[in-house]
């Protein structure tokens, strides 16, 4: 246990580096908290799968962490610097850690070698055996890859057709379990993966003598579940996990804390009790994203034309969340619409996102994203033919069009860092009828 301590963090070691020199942000050791909620941002925008900057902070040892990251947190950080999983990344590690230690790279000490003797030969010759061997190992390699496509899982059209995969929830609203059935028609394989969505760290291997599998989605959302043999994937259906009506959460991993509606705040808006919140904030190092989340059927409502309205209002004023970051997600089918806001001397931490379009704020101005949040601020999204225009406080901020196909919109989600409360959302077609609509009057 104890070597495969050593051992991982020795390569947690080398993806700090790895991660400073493609950042260019310098020495990790001197990054500040707005630095891991950047990063946090940005292998979410490339892998789609959140890891908090309190997750972040802890593997880069700015707060306590006693055990080892998850396989999933390790396999998301490899992701975001383009290996498929942290074991292919470690490989890489390994291949160059051969090299230094053969010299190559000259950051390891020598092998201490017998004096080198001078060897005379003829280059004809050599040339001729070189070529030679070339076009014999180029003869095996096809052999072998002929051989290896007839033998591994090369399917044919008409297995793949016979094969059976659906799913089911057990219930409605979250947590949920989802149960997998399949059939596999007799295929033979070592290597039969579920992977529950797009994130492919949430994968897991099934066999094929058995014909039923479970997982469980914590969050609420519209989720391709995939059946994987041998790396390829096979077979794909839409699972849709609504949240049943508004879900409150604390953002925390592996799973949230959940809300019930006695935490929540008895007033005409969305929020969660002061007396509630304070006991959390006293127990941690840091602040945790608190969300709202309502994903239902939105009868149609389709992304290239739609408006979308809301009011928001960061409450947390302590000093280790002082930029007051908050974060309204609308969810599609195979995107989504992020919109970001915070104090005006925060906002160059602040990435915008319309589906394919993304803004940053590293090199973008995104002043008109910084806002008082001692008063409430109304963003109102209005999409017509694909082409975008946001207001803050009915100021346009934004005016941006995006090119990916149009889907389904599924719901919204809403971060606060720290807090916040929501009031008034609406979702409304392109004649302006609306679909959904709650001022928050009442809780349902």
């Amino acid at each position: 246990m104890e070597a495969n301590w050593k051992e991982e963090l020795y390569f947690l070691e080398a993806y700090k580096k790895a991660i400073a020199t493609q950042l260019n942000w310098g020495d990790s050791d001197h990054w500040r908290h707005s630095d891991f909620v950047n990063l946090s941002e940005k292998i979410f925008e490339k892998t789609g799968c959140l890891l908090s900057h309190t997750t972040l902070k802890r593997i880069w040892g700015k707060l306590k962490y006693d055990s080892l990251p998850t396989p999933n947190t390790l396999n998301t950080l490899a992701q975001y610097l383009g290996y498929e999983t942290w074991l292919a990344f470690k490989s890489g590690i390994e291949e160059k850690r051969t090299d230094s230690s053969n010299g190559h790279l000259g950051s390891l000490n020598r092998l201490n070698l017998a004096p080198e003797r001078k060897i005379t030969f003829n280059r004809q010759a050599v040339l001729r055996f070189i070529i030679g061997f070339a076009c014999i190992g180029g003869l095996l390699a096809m052999l072998i890859g002929f051989i290896f496509a007839k033998h591994k899982s090369g399917l044919s059209p008409e297995q793949i057709a016979k094969i059976k995969f659906s799913s089911q929830p057990i219930t409605e609203g979250i947590p949920n379990t989802v149960i997998f059935n399949y059939d596999l028609d007799g295929i033979k394989s070592n290597d039969i993966q579920i992977q529950q969505s797009w994130d492919s760290t949430k994968r897991f291997r099934i066999t094929e003598i058995t014909n039923e599998a479970a997982s469980t989605y914590y969050y609420p959302g519209y989720w391709r579940a995939k059946l994987l043999i041998d790396s390829k994937i096979v077979k794909e259906h839409d699972i849709f996990i609504k949240s049943n009506g508004w879900l409150v959460t604390q953002d925390l991993e592996p799973s949230p804390r959940y809300f019930q509606p006695s935490d929540l705040l008895e007033k005409d808006y969305l929020g969660v009790k002061p007396d509630v919140l304070e006991p959390l904030f006293n127990s941690s190092t840091t602040p945790e994203w608190l969300s709202y989340h309502f994903v239902e059927d939105l009868q149609g409502l389709r992304t290239d034309n739609f408006t979308f309205e809301t009011s928001v209002k960061n409450t947390y004023i302590r000093g280790d969340g002082i930029c007051r970051a908050t974060y309204i997600l609308i969810l599609a089918q195979n995107s989504i619409i992020r919109i970001p806001l915070a104090i005006p001397g925060c906002v160059g931490d602040l990435r915008f996102r319309v589906f394919d379009y993304i803004e940053d704020g590293s090199n973008r101005d995104m002043s008109a994203f910084g806002c008082d949040f001692s008063e409430w601020q109304h963003i109102k999204c209005e999409v017509k033919n694909k082409y975008v225009k946001l207001f803050l406080n009915d100021h346009l901020i934004r005016k941006v069009s995006f090119k990916e196909d149009a889907s389904d919109i599924m719901g919204v989600r809403l971060s606060f860092f720290g807090a916040g409360m929501v009031d008034n959302i609406a979702f409304s077609d392109e004649n302006g009828n609306r679909v959904y609509e709650n001022t928050f009057d009442s809780k349902d």
